[in-house]
């Protein structure tokens, strides 16, 4: 879609203005208009500049074209069209609803703040551990309580990726500051304990001190606010838990048994991709609240369609479950949110309708634009003639390798070259680097390009002999053993090789000539109306912006341009 926005705002074509408009419009496309006052925000940053001015208002006008379109064809009737507009507005209105009542009921008094800041000296040091397994959990705490390195348990076993990252050391942190579980945990500890195991939503948590000493604070002017927004913050979050309970007791929030397995079971992958349903079972109510209900298939999509940074196992049920759960507070907080009427909201109808209009742009696409996009081998084959010179393949190797990672393996390997053995030999005594190895092999890998190894070591591999081995340190337990297998040298690409590489200008070639001729023939369906004198208002930097608009006409009067 982003593809499309930008072809839309590169055709420029300007044949003539309209003057009858409503007298609050500056566009009209077909049916759809575009008002003075988001005209001029969209244009004042271009002020000055009649070529940007122009090509700016003709991307609206091409936009507008291509949704006229699209409903045309009543995409925006199509199930996965409705399904995600109803999301946008969902969210839109839970947000809304839920800020308005935070607003309302949460609120913080100067005693409270000067409380806490009295409270501020006590700076700690800690190592934090956060697992989704109670009994694994409480395990890794006895070890810890008998003198194994935490450090060492966090890289292992830890599901939090910053915790990974810094072997779950934070701090030196004030107590007071620290976040709202780990204050619950540290309370009462000295340097060197270890805290008690803290259960929160689906996972369990435990903290070891390391130091704890007192500091001077800053004057109480300095940081007065962010103390505030701290606290408010904090209050906020504790509110909103006890609503969440409390919807869910009002509303008699069900989830249905056997739906969490049921699509557990149809589960392909963590991309949320799955096998298909029965009619029956997708009309299934995979929850129940009263009001309201959401059913399997609206579900799963809603998996499907989550953003892929964001981490999902619906192979889990017990992960499906707590996420019907979320979905269906959320649900709750939208119905209460159009029980207020929230949903006739300027703002909420207007960010819910961009929204729900780039969504439709995204449907246009995939079903108009993309498939007559797709290149043609004679395509590819000008293309690749034409661009001869420029395509080289770079030198590609092949290696050998395996790594040796912990004192145990790394004692092995000194062994193992010390007698002058094969390191590739002993698959099972080292460890194989899986995300380098080519298919269904144990110790070789893809053919390597120099980018596709991190610097120093793509210098050290590269400027090996053939069937040299190079030792890549990377830590003091982490050793990764490479041979050069095989060198390809530099050369001009075949169009088999090349073919990957061209079929993306190919596509954009093909793309622009699909929607510039799409568009100009629209131009020919739809009618199109604007007010020149008020676009001319941001053309010369010497005009006035407040045009006096033109006598209002019926909507019925059309220009044709």
């Amino acid at each position: 879609m982003k593809r499309l926005f930008a072809l839309l705002g590169i055709m420029f074509f300007f044949a003539g203005c309209g003057r009858q408009l409503p007298q609050d419009a500056a566009i009209m496309v077909g049916s759809e208009t575009v008002s003075k006052d988001k005209l001029a925000s969209a244009l004042e940053p271009f002020h000055g500049d009649s070529q940007l001015v122009n090509l700016r208002v003709e991307s609206i006008i091409n936009r507008l074209l291509i949704l006229q379109d699209a409903q045309a064809r009543e995409f925006d009737t199509r199930p996965e069209f409705q399904r995600n507009t109803y999301a946008i507005e969902n969210k839109q209105l839970r947000q809304r609803w839920l800020e308005r009542i935070l607003d309302e009921k949460v609120e913080l008094s100067e005693d409270t703040v000067e409380e806490y800041y009295s409270q501020l000296g006590t700076m700690v040091s800690y190592t934090s551990i956060t697992l989704d397994d109670s009994i694994l959990c409480d395990s890794l705490r006895q070890l810890v309580l008998n003198g194994h390195d935490m450090g060492n348990l966090v890289e292992q076993f830890s599901i939090d990726s910053y915790e990974i990252a810094v072997r779950g050391i934070f701090g030196p942190v004030d107590l007071m500051r620290s976040s709202s579980e780990d204050f619950k945990l540290l309370q009462g500890l000295e340097a060197g304990d270890v805290s008690l195991i803290l259960a929160f939503d689906s996972n369990w948590k435990f903290l070891q001190i390391e130091s704890i000493f007192s500091d001077s604070v800053p004057p109480f002017e300095d940081i007065g606010e962010s103390i505030s927004r701290q606290i408010l913050g904090n209050l906020r979050d504790e509110y909103r838990l006890r609503l969440e309970d409390s919807l869910v007791t009002v509303y008699d929030l069900r989830i249905t048994s056997g739906v969490p397995e049921l699509i557990a079971e149809h589960a392909i992958d963590n991309a949320g991709n799955y096998e298909p349903y029965s009619s029956e079972q997708e009309e299934i109510a995979a929850y129940t609240f009263t009001g309201g209900e959401r059913s399997l298939l609206d579900l799963v999509e809603d998996i499907r369609d989550m953003p892929v940074f964001v981490f999902r196992t619906p192979s889990d049920h017990e992960w499906v479950e707590s996420y019907c759960r979320t979905q269906g507070l959320y649900d709750m907080m939208a119905f209460e949110a159009r029980k207020l009427q929230m949903d006739t909201l300027p703002e909420i109808l207007s960010i819910v309708g961009r929204q729900a209009s780039d969504e439709l742009l995204d449907v246009y696409y995939s079903l108009v634009i993309e498939p007559g996009i797709e290149p043609t081998s004679a395509q590819l084959l000008e293309m690749y003639e034409d661009s001869l010179s420029n395509l080289i393949v770079y030198e590609k190797r092949t290696f050998k390798t395996i790594g040796a990672i912990g004192e145990d393996q790394l004692e092995t390997l000194h062994q193992i070259v010390s007698e002058g053995e094969e390191p590739f030999n002993r698959v099972d005594d080292l460890t194989p680097l899986v995300d380098l190895l080519a298919p269904d092999e144990t110790v070789l890998t893809n053919p390597l390009a120099f980018n596709d190894i991190p610097a120093p070591w793509n210098e050290m591999l590269f400027g090996a002999e053939l069937f040299e081995t190079v030792f890549c340190s990377l830590s003091a337990e982490r050793v990764l053993v490479f041979k050069v297998e095989k060198i390809i040298p530099e050369h001009q690409a075949s169009f088999d090789e090349s073919r990957e590489s061209l079929l993306e200008p190919v596509r954009v070639m093909n793309e622009e000539k699909v929607v510039s001729g799409l568009v100009d023939s629209l131009r020919s369906v739809y009618h199109i109306q604007l007010d020149r004198n008020f676009i001319d208002g941001f053309i010369y930097a010497d005009s006035l912006i407040e045009i006096i608009p033109s006598e209002p006409v019926s909507s019925d009067s059309q220009e044709i341009i």
